[in-house]
């Protein structure tokens, strides 16, 4: 008879697997501890009188601060797995039902957020030391908890990113559960520290490492995406993959699947540098904290609220702090629902290129990337959302499809091709180094073009999220035959 969850024996498994948890702390390791033993003593009694000190310190650390955070910060150090424990794990019916479509070689514990994944042996070792401080039975009661929490629901967690120079006074919900706020309007709310990146403080790799970054300070806003999900169980397929775990197949209760994990982390980034193209200015974003219900931070450290990976090293000048306005977010708001809907998860590379260097042209020129550079990152913007060209007359086909994209009457559309043409004129002069050597006249040639050329890059940008992205020379023809809306050819 298949073991269901509905016919699972929940409390014997938990007797079980606890008494193993408890027998498997008593021979492991401890490592981080600050205690040591001298001199010449026998083994078995070395690793006893070690075990009982561990003891007292999981037990002073249920009321000491400072015990408590000895032992978190120790660890149970596994040779091998104990004789019996996987097959136990196996026992649980959630995992059985993942693990008989897979490999037996093993098994991953998956979260979308937080630090990578766990397999079988660090799965029994963070268990076995929480069973230490707790018992062995509860540590098995908040396993078998975290497995079945995705029957039929995801656990609750919060994605909050932090964004250096956007300013902001009140919370600005986004839909979907996300929202932009500023940090100290959440920092109580998620139980964050006062200041979350000290790092940016020293100067071996601060900012002071930096110095194309022109401010020490800049107002912090975050951008909070409420998110469902987990508890996923992978099968361990040891012999492809298994140093790029994220690219796996993922399988939760009640056949609930997830692809790829790449996607949570590309659509982060597509985000942010959606954001910045809405307020026109490359929005610096250092820290990724990832917060999770209380509870599960005990099953395993590596869930506990805290930075799950940021963007460090970007090179670019510091941003001064902008306040959007409404027009911006809700700019935002809608080019964001159109990568979800149009882009996420479908491998589109042609707009991640167009979103990726939209976002770079609307950085302030200087450091290491100057105005050329941003005008260059424009056009391959644009080229990016109007191509396929067939290989010729590129200037040409940009020009009309962006004319009949984003013209509204055939005066707008006459402008629209007038400047595309003007900014391609530009930037070959770039490319080529045939631009005037009279500084001022260049300068002002340059900005001049930059500003065309990323405002047509956001326009278009916006525009496509907003229709669904053009891939076919065939598709461009055709809507270059239809009249848009509104339009009049008179």
């Amino acid at each position: 008879m298949t073991t269901t969850l509905e016919n699972f024996d929940r409390k014997g498994w938990i007797s079980r697997f606890g008494q193993a948890l408890e027998d498997t702390a008593a021979t492991a390791r401890p490592h981080g501890v600050p205690f040591r033993l001298y001199g010449q003593i026998d083994r078995d009694l070395y690793r006893s009188e070690q075990h009982r000190r561990y003891r007292d310190m999981a037990e002073l650390a249920r009321t000491d601060p400072y015990a408590a955070k000895l032992f978190d910060e120790s660890h149970l150090w596994l040779d091998a797995l104990p004789d019996g424990v996987q097959d136990l794990l196996l026992e649980h019916p959630v995992i059985e039902h993942v693990w008989s479509r897979g490999s037996r070689e093993g098994f991953r514990l998956v979260r979308l957020l937080g630090s990578g994944h766990a397999d079988v042996r660090s799965l029994i070792a963070n268990l076995a030391k929480l069973s230490v401080k707790v018992g062995g039975k509860r540590a098995a009661t908040m396993l078998h908890r975290f497995l079945v929490a995705g029957e039929g629901v995801r656990l609750h967690a919060h994605e909050i990113m932090m964004l250096h120079g956007l300013k902001l006074d009140e919370p600005v919900p986004l839909g979907r559960g996300a929202y932009l706020a500023s940090y100290d309007a959440v920092r109580k709310r998620f139980g964050l520290e006062e200041d979350p990146e000290l790092w940016l403080r020293r100067s071996d790799e601060g900012l002071d490492s930096h110095p194309g970054r022109l401010a020490r300070t800049s107002s912090r806003a975050v951008l909070v995406r409420h998110v469902r999900w987990g508890p996923a169980v992978a099968p361990c397929d040891c012999s492809s993959s298994s140093k790029w775990p994220h690219r796996r197949r993922y399988r939760f209760p009640n056949d609930h699947r997830v692809e790829s994990l790449v996607d949570v982390f590309e659509e982060r980034r597509a985000l942010l540098q959606l954001l910045g193209i809405a307020v026109r200015s490359r929005l610096v974003s250092h820290t990724v904290i990832n917060a999770v219900p209380p509870w599960m931070t005990h099953l395993d450290p590596n869930l506990r609220t805290e930075s799950g990976g940021g963007h460090r090293g970007l090179f670019d000048v510091w941003p001064e702090d902008q306040a959007p306005s409404k027009e911006d977010l809700d700019a935002f708001t809608a080019a964001a629902q159109g990568w979800l809907a149009f882009c996420a998860g479908k491998e589109d590379r042609s707009m991640e290129l167009a979103i990726r260097r939209t976002s770079s042209s609307y950085g302030i020129a200087g450091g290491r990337f100057g105005v050329e550079d941003r005008l260059i990152d424009a056009g391959i913007a644009l080229e990016a959302m109007y191509g396929p060209f067939g290989g010729v007359e590129i200037t040409r086909k940009v020009s009309s499809r962006a004319a009949w994209l984003l013209g509204a009457s055939c005066a707008e559309r006459r402008a629209i091709s007038k400047d595309m043409k003007s900014f391609y004129r530009t930037r070959s002069k770039v490319v080529h180094g045939t631009v005037s050597k009279d500084r001022e006249k260049r300068n002002r040639e340059l900005a001049s073009a930059l500003e065309s050329g990323r405002e047509l890059a956001r326009r278009t940008l916006f525009r496509l999220l907003a229709r669904g992205p053009v891939h076919h020379e065939s598709e461009w023809d055709a809507l270059m035959q239809e009249s848009p809306t509104g339009a009049s050819d008179k």
